[in-house]
């Protein structure tokens, strides 16, 4: 547990103690947030979506994202919306996603998995 945490413009630094210390021994994190884009997938054809679904993964991992949930068993604990298939993309801030999100190579993708499935998709940042 860090004694003390230092704040400077640019990062956060975890600091061992409130002496000073040599740089190389503190951990710098960035001040950027993660954004998660999320997306609810209702699939109308499963060929044509499985083309999608077989593209999608190398393309947004190349644009920097990190696959946390895809498809697995969802359980509603309140309301009454039921989501279908849904999907979990981390990237490191919202820019990268929105820059992903504009890019001509998912737009392609995006065109594909529209003919195929009823979809809501959007990003939100994270703390």
């Amino acid at each position: 547990m860090p004694d003390a945490i230092c704040i400077d413009q640019v990062s956060l630094i975890n600091c061992k103690s409130k002496k000073a210390r040599d740089p190389r021994e503190l951990e710098v994190r960035s001040l950027e947030m993660a954004a998660y884009w999320i997306v609810d997938n209702e699939i109308t054809d499963q060929d044509l979506f499985n083309e999608f679904a077989g593209r999608i993964r190398g393309s947004m991992e190349a644009h920097g994202g990190k696959f946390l949930v895809r498809g697995g068993a969802t359980q509603v604990i309140d309301g009454d919306r039921t989501p279908h298939r849904v999907v979990v993309v981390e990237f490191e801030s919202m820019e990268q996603a929105r820059a992903y999100a504009s890019s001509p190579e998912y737009q392609e993708l995006a065109a594909i998995r529209d003919r195929s499935s009823v979809t809501t998709a959007f990003i939100v940042e994270g703390l």
